[in-house]
């Protein structure tokens, strides 16, 4: 990790988003890019009683995430590809990913992930009573306990993610333009990240239209999603 506020854990660079890869078994060891979208991975297993730890995993385990964790985990790892996938394809997503300039198009699908984490953020009451602050305390609180077992460098990630209140700053477009130019530092190779809070800024109604488009689609996938699982694993 770099200097204090460097809430991002570092992974390699993707070519968009890409997820968790499918070969080999345990803790991934290769540097890659971590996930950013993750106060939506955390408030879907909020919602349904998923392992917070286990969704922070879904970015680091690969392969068969029973051979690398608990079944909790398991099951929040596995969920969280399948949140991957299903929004990578959506025809929404991939709407929001031409609204990103040509010259960051490369990026655009990080791009899109953090965007709609700051419309999520800013529009919280649209979708839950709890106040988006009580939330993110609850959710630092919890990851904080579960952090001791995570692999590195998950634990500072946890602590980052607190001190600077990274749900909480994702409310602002400037908060979204600092989050993405602490991220452009982590990667070896120029990218445009750090300027991509300009196509957030161009078209905020834009994005903001698409994801209350896709949000409540995701919402109903999760469930049905969550639910057929657990009839799998008799969880």
């Amino acid at each position: 990790m770099r200097g204090r506020g460097e809430a991002f854990p570092q992974r390699a660079v993707p070519d968009g988003r890409t997820g968790a890869g499918a070969g080999g078994c345990g803790l991934a060891d290769s540097v890659r890019l971590a996930g950013v979208n993750y106060l939506a991975h955390l408030f879907l297993a909020d919602r349904h009683g998923l392992s917070l730890s286990g969704t922070l995993l879904g970015d680091y385990v690969k392969g068969e995430p029973e051979s690398a964790v608990d079944p909790d985990q398991a099951l929040a790892v596995r969920l969280h590809r399948r949140v991957d996938s299903f929004t990578d394809g959506h025809p929404v997503f991939l709407r929001s990913k031409r609204r990103v300039a040509p010259a960051r198009r490369r990026v655009s699908g990080i791009l899109v992930d953090v965007f709609y984490d700051h419309v999520l953020a800013r529009d919280w009451e649209r979708y839950v009573d709890e106040p988006l602050d009580v939330f993110n305390r609850r959710i630092y609180a919890a990851l904080a306990q579960e952090s001791g077992g995570l692999p590195d460098p998950l634990p500072l990630f946890v602590r980052r993610i607190r001190q600077v209140d990274l749900f909480g700053s994702y409310r602002k477009e400037r908060g979204i333009a600092r989050a993405l130019g602490r991220l452009s530092k982590r990667l070896s190779r120029p990218t445009g990240l750090e300027d991509g809070a300009e196509d957030l800024a161009a078209d905020n109604a834009g994005f903001t239209e698409d994801f209350h488009d896709f949000f409540p689609e995701l919402l109903r996938f999760f469930e049905e999603e969550t639910a057929r699982r657990r009839e799998g694993n008799g969880a």
